[in-house]
């Protein structure tokens, strides 16, 4: 029976793969190019099968731990973009997110922290994180898809070669959507934690709190500049990644402190 660590090598494998195909392509375009979903449905099938094999290795219980849940993250995220690549013209984020893909699996190889968790009998804790998990999930694809509005705009405005790359205007339209969307959906996961669950803003989980409502806050700011007197491509790709990173602090940092720097 193939074990964990093996599975763990071949979708790596794959991924560094396809990442290279599509960075290929998209230097030098050909009308016979091969579809991102093509390429990409074994690495994302296996990354599944994969992350089932370690979330659920104990019946009953969910094993959370930081790695688990980065690598979970990072296949929405992957399977979004590959899926939805022509109407998000998400194909040069498709090298850089796959690579990510790659290194979030390389924990899988080694033995890691666990952090199980029991949500029989917990659907208000079930629902908050699902909606945390899809929240951020949307956060951070439209975190990428502001640094590709960066991009756009740098070369506009200094004349550089924009072959390979979508107008600007559509590509802020979906970053505009997919904040909206985003912020439907942290909204939800807060006002559900802060009703379910105790101590949602209490000791050892006041700065998760804190450092949310602060993203929240600033997600809240843009899009009602953005609806009250339209905010410029560049900015709104600045808050972006200022608010995503706000978010992943909130969501991963005490966790990557006690799980990678203190258990090294």
């Amino acid at each position: 029976m193939m074990q964990m660590s093996q599975l763990a090598l071949i979708v790596i494998l794959l991924y560094l793969a396809i990442a290279a195909v599509l960075w290929q392509q998209w230097i030098r375009p050909s009308p016979k190019a091969l579809s991102p979903i093509l390429l990409a449905t074994p690495a994302l099938v296996l990354h599944a099968v994969l992350i089932g094999w370690q979330v659920f290795a104990v019946g009953g219980v969910l094993d959370f731990s930081l790695p688990n849940v980065a690598s979970l993250v990072l296949l929405l995220v992957a399977a979004v973009l590959t899926l939805g690549h022509q109407s998000l013209k998400s194909l040069l984020l498709l090298p850089p997110v796959y690579l990510l893909c790659a290194m979030v699996i390389t924990p899988a190889m080694t033995e890691s922290n666990h952090y199980f968790t029991n949500f029989v009998g917990m659907t208000g804790l079930a629902v908050h994180v699902s909606l945390a998990v899809l929240s951020y999930c949307c956060m951070f694809i439209a975190a990428l898809m502001a640094v590709q509005v960066w991009l756009i705009d740098y070369r506009l405005k200094h004349h550089g070669p924009l072959a390979g790359l979508p107008p600007l205007m559509v590509v802020n339209r979906q970053l505009s959507l997919l904040l909206r969307i985003g912020f439907f959906l942290l909204t939800a996961s807060i006002v559900i934690g802060w009703h379910f669950l105790e101590g949602f803003f209490g000791h050892g989980q006041g700065h998760k709190a804190i450092l949310t409502v602060a993203a929240w806050l600033i997600y809240a700011y843009v899009l009602w500049v953005d609806w009250r007197i339209g905010m410029s491509a560049k900015r709104m790709a600045i808050f972006s990644i200022v608010s995503a990173s706000v978010l992943t602090l909130a969501y991963f940092g005490s966790r990557f402190i006690k799980e990678v720097l203190l258990s090294s």
